[in-house]
């Protein structure tokens, strides 16, 4: 019965963090959750090229034919881009995020 205490108090205490944050520092809030999002979707772009190119590459040599090299090459940019896409918003956001976490230990030191 205490752990479900404890957890409620842990979801309203983050509740409160993340309030506190979106007022205190919105662009980097805001910047950070939309890079997290934007992530996750590449994430989904990545393994859905991946899969598809993989189950069109099957199909086409079951049926003994080669692989277009224009479909070949159109996957390659979708897996250049997804990857590129990667890096470029997880640096951003784990340098928001690292901004936000100081943000946070400073404002529990001058609480303390």
């Amino acid at each position: 019965m205490i752990f479900f205490k404890v957890r409620s108090l842990t979801k309203e205490i983050d509740k409160l963090i993340l309030k506190d944050l979106s007022r205190a520092m919105p662009k980097k809030y805001f910047t950070y959750s939309i890079c997290k999002k934007v992530s996750g979707i590449l994430d989904l772009v990545f393994f859905a090229t991946f899969g598809l190119y993989f189950f069109t590459a099957v199909y086409l040599q079951h049926k003994g034919l080669d692989v277009p090299q224009e479909t070949t090459t159109y996957y390659a940019k979708w897996f250049v881009l997804s990857i590129i896409g990667q890096i470029i918003t997880v640096s951003i956001s784990n340098t928001a995020h690292n901004e936000l976490v100081s943000y946070v230990e400073d404002n529990w030191k001058k609480s303390l």
